[in-house]
């Protein structure tokens, strides 16, 4: 394909992510970790960077979406558009990076399985770092495959500077350097100058992530049993690949091994050029991402779907290369990549559990008076509250807060806190805002004892709420 055509595709490419990623952006309410994101991000950059350094997640992603914000505002559809934004240019720069390492055929099928997964869609629009992580692992990824077909000095400082803004974007994806490692492995006896030029880039990334590494990562690193991180079974492995990737897609990266390591049915299905070792590279960012997750986790827990969203780059393009290389005419090639492009749109193997802060929200002011008692467990869901409860609240961040406590809103940590809240205030009515608290039980228990009888209760996913009135 001319230059031109694949400049004029990767825009096209481009703009049908932002199109079928933005067209419903406003819909999606604030969920999980989204309102940390946002609440931290909105605040001076000393103040930021000062909670980062405490945190378990590197700085990037954060310096970038306060810089966004402050430029387009502090709001939930603008913070939400810059992971769109992240996520679209991916979808580009497949098509174009692989257009131009392999053909256009491979391009348009990588760029396509992209489009229609349902797990990249869902997080085109979280306030996390993931799309970032995807694009710059799609970046990675093909920065390797020049690597290895045609070793250049750009490749060292190039794969070394992606790579390391990748890591402080997300450290999970410190598995994909680890995975090229391996790649440069498998192609070492025909090209030793690849694997000196990866070693040498990746000495370069680790040498400026030292500082960081020792100054803030190594003191805040995952440990079993802190909040909801446990160490997974293998039965974890499968669950967490088929919701990033679609199990069809799974399926079909397996069984293509045995065409491929079988000289007969290989000969009758897959053109000469294909070659083995690429395919196996490809498929190993999938599966390699996720065994390797899976070891590190033992120690420390982070096999979560979220954090190898990267890796599923790696099966679309091995499904592509498979594809463009098998012996098919123009017209069943277009023909099966339709069918199987409306196939994974019909099958969402992605289960989307976004809350509904903006519902339950208005339930709550509708049902709120002078006299009412509002609770929020778990305590930091306040940020998620007071976004949609006054927007004011949550921007005035030094204060969100007090103000809530003047509006008698009172976030809470420990369920027995109510007691005193009761004595305190007591309220005609109450209402127990509760965020995956698992204590409906426990609260209802203590309203009962403390003379309130259940009006009302509502629950949506992972957000209820309950109102409690007192026995006259």
């Amino acid at each position: 394909m001319k230059k031109q055509n694949i400049v004029l595709f990767t825009i096209l490419f481009t703009l049908i992510n932002l199109v079928a990623k933005i067209w419903n952006i406003h819909e999606h309410s604030l969920y999980g970790d989204e309102p940390f994101s946002l609440f931290f991000s909105q605040q001076s950059l000393p103040e930021l960077f000062e909670r980062i350094i405490n945190d378990k997640n590197p700085f990037l992603y954060f310096m970038i979406l306060h810089g966004w914000i402050k430029l387009f505002g502090v709001t939930v559809v603008n913070a939400k558009l810059l992971s769109t934004i992240f996520s679209s240019l991916a979808g580009g720069l497949i098509f174009a990076l692989g257009a131009k390492r392999f053909n256009s055929r491979f391009g348009l099928v990588a760029a396509g399985l992209f489009l229609v997964s349902f797990s990249q869609y869902f997080y085109a629009h979280e306030i996390r770092a993931f799309a970032l992580v995807s694009l710059l692992a799609v970046l990675s990824i093909f920065i390797f495959l020049e690597l290895i077909k045609k070793p250049k000095r750009w490749h060292i400082p190039a794969l070394a500077f992606v790579n390391l803004v990748m890591i402080l974007s997300h450290y999970a994806s410190f598995l994909l350097p680890i995975i090229e490692l391996i790649g440069t492995l498998l192609f070492i006896k025909q090209n030793k100058k690849a694997f000196f030029y990866f070693t040498y880039s990746q000495t370069i990334a680790f040498v400026f992530f030292l500082p960081w590494f020792l100054y803030s990562t190594i003191n805040h690193v995952p440990t079993a049993g802190e909040f909801w991180l446990a160490v997974p079974t293998p039965y974890r492995i499968l669950k967490v690949g088929m919701n990033v990737v679609n199990p069809v897609l799974m399926a079909v990266n397996l069984l293509s091994f045995i065409i491929i390591y079988n000289p007969g049915l290989r000969k009758k299905t897959i053109k000469k050029e294909f070659d083995k070792k690429i395919y196996f590279f490809l498929s190993l960012v999938f599966w390699g991402t996720l065994i390797l997750n899976f070891l590190v986790s033992q120690k420390f827990p982070i096999l979560l779907d979220r954090y190898v969203l990267f890796a599923s780059i790696g099966i679309f393009l091995a499904i592509s290369y498979l594809f463009t290389h098998l012996n098919l005419t123009k017209v069943i090639f277009a023909t099966s990549f339709i069918v199987l492009l409306g196939f994974l749109l019909s099958v969402n193997s992605y289960d989307n559990q976004q809350e509904n802060w903006p519902e339950l929200v208005n339930n709550v002011k509708s049902s709120k008076n002078n006299k009412t008692l509002v609770v929020i467990h778990q305590w930091w869901e306040f940020r998620a509250f007071s976004y949609y409860y006054k927007p004011d609240y949550f921007r005035d961040y030094k204060n969100t807060v007090p103000k809530l406590r003047n509006d008698n809103i009172y976030p809470i940590g420990n369920a027995n806190s109510i007691k005193e809240l009761i004595q305190n205030n007591n309220p005609e009515k109450i209402i127990i805002v509760m965020c995956q608290s698992g204590k409906k039980e426990l609260f209802f228990n203590l309203m009962k004892k403390s003379g309130y009888k259940n009006k009302d209760y509502y629950k949506n996913k992972g957000l209820s709420y309950a109102i409690f009135k007192k026995n006259q």
